[in-house]
């Protein structure tokens, strides 16, 4: 006597049910899994801290006050332009074997539909405070902005690519490109 087959099973992580909350873009996609796995008669599974990665994901993400926001943006001009130089940063650094990978799947995919997706930061570039009054926020950006396009300038006299830890070789424009659109990602999250 055979046994049945087992049904295939599905592991819903906080990330994707974030992603379902918040009808982020990345929803649709998400949906589309279920949706073909339940209907080939698979279980869905969720883990029993769930709802606590749940909660921690929302607080991490989602509350910041716009002092930490201005800081986490000024962070990633100024390791930027550390990179750039060819400095030590706070970035991660990824052994070369994955590069290719993750500028496929996240330099390239941000670059390709314009706009950052639900990311997270690593804790060096996640500040617990900020600049205290929005004139000191403009005043902390201007110096990280002028910092990271004083980079890029040197930069480019030699080479219009360099070498991130996190990406392998990028060019300038991409990378220049890629901040841009971190910035922008960050807009919404700051008062008018």
């Amino acid at each position: 006597m055979t046994e049945p087959a087992p049904r295939p099973r599905i592991v819903l992580d906080a990330s994707a049910a974030l992603a379902i909350l918040r009808a982020e873009t990345d929803r649709a996609a998400i949906d589309v899994v279920i949706d073909r796995h339940r209907a080939a008669g698979g279980r869905l599974l969720v883990p029993d801290v769930f709802w606590l990665e749940v909660a921690n994901g929302l607080v991490r993400r989602f509350i910041s006050s716009p002092n930490q926001v201005v800081e986490h943006v000024a962070m990633a001009l100024e390791e930027s332009a550390k990179a750039v130089k060819g400095e030590p940063s706070k970035f991660p650094r990824f052994p070369s074997l994955v590069h290719p990978v993750l500028r496929s799947l996240f330099l390239k995919r941000v670059l390709r539909r314009g706009r950052f997706s639900s990311a997270r930061t690593n804790k060096a570039m996640d500040p617990l405070t900020g600049p205290g009054t929005p004139a000191q926020g403009r005043a902390r950006l201007q110096a990280a902005m002028d910092a990271y396009a004083q980079a890029c300038t040197e930069r480019s006299r030699t080479s219009a690519m360099f070498t991130s830890t996190i990406f392998g070789p990028v060019s300038l424009v991409d990378y220049g490109r890629f901040q841009a659109l971190h910035t922008l990602h960050h807009r919404r999250q700051l008062p008018a």
